[in-house]
């Protein structure tokens, strides 16, 4: 019989939510003004583009840090580093953007990617420690289906904050700061690492008493060990090629593309940033719908590969399309795919042999630190090539490389049947075929 879980889990969902919802303004409220900015600073797109995922290395390289501060602080001390540090991050580049200075903006987004990186091993640590296993599938879609929902609201509403407060940059990207302000906030008062009927803390949940925390790295060395986790990270360094591409190129994409049709620039842009932020708000019903069915239909692989073929399909319709219904649909075909892989994918690990909180958020950090590296080359070589070739040829070619090879290692990864497995002998089969026994 599972054991019982208290009902203060509920609160720490709310305050992971909030938290969540304040990733998607402080990261990609730069993309959604791509083109007020580029103005603002007189930069090329590649200047722009390591501007805008500049924030996408740090996570990468911190995403690492992270999880030996999560092995070593503790999921409560960790979080709150994170988000504090994201906080003055964004704000810092809101005062940087007023005085219009690029090189000043640079280093606020590199202090605001160190926040992101430290955040990405904790959500799944939170999860595996707070909720039972019944109900991590669908908490991993829930709690990313807020962030989406956070990028959703950015895309409709930003230019409009924007134009509010009198076409200003840094005030628009102070305002949205905010919401990382009050998360952080409401983290230091609620959150609790134990509560009485939390089952027990495993080792390197928290720093023990008063004892000189000494940092290790043996935690990233042991998942970096697993077959398993490589795959893994493979396959999501593939998805996160397209998916850095889309969410920093497609509104400027858009502009191009559609600039005969509407001719005054703040319309283009706001009508630019409508199509993307179709993306998700599919994701959103996307997400829950394959947590739902998660829970139901025990094939945890069904529900990642097949979406990386499906994603690619939305982003060639909607680069080689040039009826603007069509891409509409596009759009919400890539929001679905981009985003109901994901709670299969991070479920998977924390149905594998051995997997405690602290091992899983240690490994969702060395998965998603090369992801997220990635974003920032992306952002980078992505930026490079629009120049030289045009932001669709860039687009199509980066994106059906990164999504194939997403493919092939979603396939490779084991099938747990949605269930914890105890042992590596449960495990039948080799490659595609690895399943568990019944």
């Amino acid at each position: 019989m599972e054991q019982k879980y208290p009902k203060y889990r509920f609160m720490i969902l709310l305050l992971l939510l909030l938290a969540l919802a304040a990733q998607p303004f402080n990261n990609f409220g730069m993309s959604a003004l791509s083109g007020p900015i580029i103005e603002l600073l007189n930069i090329s797109k590649a200047q722009y583009g390591l501007l805008s995922t500049l924030v996408a290395f740090c996570m990468g390289v911190f995403a690492f840090l992270g999880g030996v501060v999560l092995a070593n602080l503790g999921i409560k001390r960790c979080y709150a580093l994170a988000l504090g540090i994201m906080t003055i991050g964004g704000l810092t580049i809101g005062l940087a953007a007023l005085i219009q200075s690029y090189p000043l903006m640079l280093v606020c987004r590199f202090v605001t990617g160190i926040g992101f990186g430290l955040m990405y091993p904790v959500k799944t640590a939170v999860i595996m420690k707070w909720f039972p296993a019944k109900e991590r599938i669908f908490l991993n879609g829930f709690t990313l289906a807020m962030a989406y929902a956070g990028l959703m609201v950015l895309f409709q509403w930003i230019y409009k904050i924007y134009l509010a407060l009198g076409s200003s940059v840094g005030y628009t990207l102070i305002v949205i700061s905010g919401i990382a302000a009050f998360a952080f906030v409401m983290w230091m008062l609620f959150y609790k690492d134990t509560y009485p009927g939390l089952p027990g803390a495993e080792p390197g949940s928290a720093p023990a008493k008063k004892e000189k925390v000494r940092f290790s790295f043996a935690p990233v060395k042991e998942v970096a060990s697993s077959k398993v986790v490589r795959y893994m990270t493979i396959a999501a360094v593939g998805h996160y090629v397209a998916y850095a591409l889309v969410n920093t190129f497609f509104p400027m994409y858009f502009r191009e593309k559609f600039a005969s049709i509407i001719t005054n620039p703040d319309e283009l842009a706001s009508f630019a940033n409508g199509i993307a932020a179709l993306m998700p708000m599919a994701g959103v019903v996307a997400i829950l719908a394959a947590a739902f069915l998660g829970i139901s239909v025990p094939n945890r692989k069904l529900f990642i590969w097949p979406f990386q073929i499906l994603f690619l399909f939305g982003i060639l319709g909607s680069i080689f399309s040039s009826n603007v219904g069509f891409v509409r649909i596009c759009q919400l075909i890539i929001g679905v795919a981009s985003a109901a892989w994901y709670p299969a994918f991070t479920t998977l690990p924390m149905e594998l042999p051995s997997f405690t909180p602290s091992k899983v958020g240690v490994s969702m950090g060395f998965i998603f630190g090369f992801a997220n590296f990635t974003q920032f080359l992306m952002g980078v070589i992505g930026g490079k090539l629009a120049d030289a070739m045009g932001t669709g040829n860039m687009l199509f070619i980066l994106s059906t490389i990164g999504l194939v090879i997403s493919t092939i290692f979603c396939l490779l990864l084991p099938e747990t049947r949605g269930r914890i497995i105890k042992s590596e002998d449960e495990f039948i089969g080799s490659g595609m075929n690895i399943r568990v026994k019944r």
